[in-house]
């Protein structure tokens, strides 16, 4: 798990051809999309460095005054960049992460996924994975070169496979195909239409403390989403929303609210339509016993 981060090798060292070039730093998002999908499909417990889910690019072995040194800075502080949040394309990075984490976590995955059902070939520029049982059966195919790359793939079963990051259907023959893809161009196809049966990438977060709970569901947040809270005893509360960067953007709630359990919806208090853009912001919830905030992700 020492291996240098996949952004910051990207943006150093990517190779490119003609207009598309690796050290862009849109395209080297994009490629961290493709490698997530197989990172994420494979079954088992994975690693994530800290903001690679945003495309963090600050080398491993970066020291505190921004030179590199292998053999002393390891282990040294890294700059915290919860300002990735707002740009698009990290946050596009972010919502794949999710989505394929929540892939991960429906039961036909987690049920029948071991290694046992797992065949791959990375040997060349356009790379697959398969994951083959009896209730889901999991493609995912990529090209890594920096050419558009033709291999011969073999779907599992024929029939309809639903892309499940985007809503395109391929039909396979269950035969041997020859397949082109562009350059980072990648696909996580499914024999099941997953993706309209799942209806949040993120378990709701939820904060224990002395019976206090606060929770946002669904999250991410779409449309519409409903704020839990549960209170111990009776207090005043304040609910407001604040961005990553420390500055207040709302209030939700100011006011008295007795002991039990208590929820609203977002959209109703106006703050998501027209006023806040896509990325993370925090709900934050004061009490005369507690402070407690959650992160929320909205997407487009």
């Amino acid at each position: 798990h020492d291996e240098e981060r996949l952004m910051y090798k990207n943006i150093s060292f990517g190779n490119s051809n003609g207009s598309y070039n690796v050290k862009d730093l849109n395209t080297a998002l994009k490629r961290n999309e493709m490698a997530a999908a197989f990172w994420a499909m494979i079954p088992g417990p994975k690693l994530l460095w800290q903001f690679g889910e945003l495309g963090y690019d600050f080398s491993i072995n970066r020291c505190e005054n921004g030179t590199i040194d292998a053999g002393n800075c390891r282990l040294s502080p890294k700059p915290v960049k919860w300002d990735y949040t707002g740009n698009s394309n990290r946050a596009a990075l972010y919502n794949v992460y999710s989505q394929l984490i929540a892939l991960k976590l429906t039961p036909n995955y987690i049920t029948t996924f071991t290694t046992s059902n797992v065949t791959y070939d990375l040997g060349s520029g356009l790379k697959w994975l398969k994951l083959d049982t009896d209730s889901l059966k999991v493609m995912v195919l990529g090209n890594f070169d920096v050419t558009a790359a033709t291999a011969s793939i073999t779907f599992p079963a024929a029939g309809n496979w639903y892309s499940y990051l985007t809503n395109n259907i391929r039909n396979a023959t269950g035969n041997a195909e020859n397949i082109t893809l562009q350059a980072g161009e990648y696909f996580v196809y499914t024999n099941r239409n997953i993706r309209n049966s799942i209806i949040t990438a993120i378990d709701p977060a939820i904060n224990n403390e002395a019976g206090t709970t606060l929770s946002v569901f669904p999250n991410p947040v779409k449309s519409n989403a409903m704020v839990h809270y549960e209170l111990p005893v009776s207090s005043t509360v304040l609910l407001d929303i604040w961005n990553t960067n420390g500055k207040r953007l709302a209030i939700l709630f100011n006011g008295f609210k007795t002991k039990g359990k208590h929820q609203f919806v977002l959209n109703s208090n106006g703050f998501i339509s027209g006023k806040l853009s896509a990325g993370t912001y925090l709900l934050h919830m004061t009490t005369k016993e507690k402070q407690q905030t959650i992160p929320f992700l909205i997407t487009d």
